[in-house]
């Protein structure tokens, strides 16, 4: 019985996920370039930083979900948040839809049983159905 409550929550996961990616990117498509990399103030982020770092964060936390620390060693989580010169709407976009991949690939390949393993994100300890919720 738990693991078919865990794979409807897998699925329950899936289709959130699905609908909020399909949101944001409903209201990315009504802005322009220009509003897509402008900080709106000196303590802001512009939405292109904000996409550079959701995607950063899915391609480490559910890269290899159930068996390395969420916090890949090869992310420099405070570089997202800076958008370099020649960076691109498009090349953004790309790392985009990489890091959703990730994570759908992740979902797809887990199981309701799966959710009662630990895994460790920024070195603390969770429950997988934690590290998802």
């Amino acid at each position: 019985m738990a693991s078919s409550v865990g794979n409807l929550f897998i699925d329950r996961s899936k289709d959130q996920s699905k609908a909020l990616k399909q949101t944001v990117e409903r209201a990315l498509a009504q802005i322009s370039d220009e509003e897509f990399f402008r900080k709106p103030g000196v303590e802001s982020h512009s939405i292109a930083s904000l996409v550079k770092h959701v995607s950063g964060t899915l391609r480490s936390r559910f890269t290899n979900y159930l068996t390395e620390e969420g916090e890949k060693p090869d992310r420099n989580r405070e570089s997202e948040f800076i958008i370099h010169e020649g960076e691109t709407r498009e090349a953004l976009m790309g790392r985009w839809e990489d890091g959703w991949g990730t994570l759908f690939a992740t979902l797809e390949g887990l199981n309701g049983e799966d959710l009662t393993r630990d895994v460790q994100v920024r070195w603390k300890k969770y429950s997988a159905l934690e590290g998802i919720d």
